[in-house]
């Protein structure tokens, strides 16, 4: 999907996943385990809550077809190369860490909108 400038207005509402894709982290999940603001992973997969509904809706950017969930994800696993890493929980590959959906604000700000042409607040 090709994201256009944010100059005026035009960023995309969403951000097709594609399992495989690289990505990078842009907070500091675990820094002991590695997984720090900067650091480029490749995302093995998104689980999404069982109840969850895709809808169909096509990319105008790109012209695909991609779908839409009603749910957020419960968690996203990433796949980080690693040397010595250890496993999150015995079993599990040790180059697989989940990060979870927040839905807290990292922090508060006020924004101010002008006023509609008409002179009313949005």
């Amino acid at each position: 999907m090709s994201l256009p400038d944010n100059r005026f207005g035009r960023m995309a509402l969403y951000l097709d996943l594609l399992d495989g894709m690289s990505i990078q982290v842009t907070q500091n999940v675990a820094t002991a385990k590695g997984i720090a603001n900067g650091t480029l992973v490749n995302l093995e997969f998104v689980h999404f809550p069982t109840n969850t509904h895709f809808r169909l809706m096509r990319d105008g950017a790109s012209n695909t077809i991609v779908q839409l969930p009603s749910h957020s994800p419960d968690y996203a696993m990433l796949r980080v190369p690693r040397p010595r890493a250890t496993a999150i929980r015995p079993g599990i590959d040790p180059e697989l860490f989940p990060v979870f959906f927040i839905t807290e604000a990292y922090m508060k700000s006020i924004i101010t909108l002008p006023k509609a042409p008409d002179g009313r607040s949005l």
